[in-house]
């Protein structure tokens, strides 16, 4: 059987908390058309590794394990929010990472897929830029207005990431639910 899966750096509870306050109190809340993730959902994607098999798994954990310790908790901090993607016509809502924090992600990114390369874990890598962000929102329909729904404001939001985890994505048609299948600790 193969599983759906991803590496990922999940968020504390404080940042969700300090996160949903900003979004309940934006109109774009409110909007009919824009579909909200849930919070238990939210998480910034280090690298989607689509369908692997179940012998796979191992070798996906060492690689976590050896990325984790060459790294000391992160500093991921958040800037704005925004429509997304970037360049192009907007189908999300995002809130998006510094410069530096993508930076950081990427590095983190460039040294687990070389280690699950070595590792012999069949993936297809993105080669472009890495681009910090969550994903609070989808459309629902290609008519949201975006000209006409202010943004919600945030102060710069920081935290140190405790982890990289490895996540199972099991699709139904109410969409995604994800499920934490390992967390592995950052070199202390």
């Amino acid at each position: 059987m193969n599983r759906r899966l991803f590496i990922a750096i999940n968020l504390p509870e404080n940042i969700k908390d300090k996160i949903q306050e900003i979004l309940k109190a934006s109109p774009a809340y409110y909007d009919d058309h824009i579909m909200f993730a849930k919070p238990e959902n939210w998480h910034l994607t280090v690298s989607f590794l689509g369908y692997q098999p179940e012998e796979a798994i191992n070798k996906i954990i060492e690689s976590i394990k050896d990325t984790a310790k060459k790294f000391q908790n992160p500093l991921i901090e958040f800037e704005k929010i925004i429509w997304g993607p970037l360049n192009k016509p907007p189908r999300m809502l995002w809130m998006l990472g510094s410069i530096e924090s993508a930076k950081k992600m990427e590095d983190i990114k460039n040294v687990v897929e070389n280690n699950l390369k070595k590792n012999n874990i069949r993936f297809e890598k993105e080669e472009r830029r890495f681009n910090c962000h969550l994903t609070l929102a989808r459309f629902k329909t290609g008519k949201v207005k975006t000209s006409e729904i202010e943004l919600p404001k945030i102060e710069k939001m920081a935290f140190n990431a405790n982890s990289l985890d490895l996540i199972e994505s099991h699709l139904n048609r109410s969409g995604a639910k994800y499920e934490n299948l390992l967390a592995v600790k950052f070199n202390q």
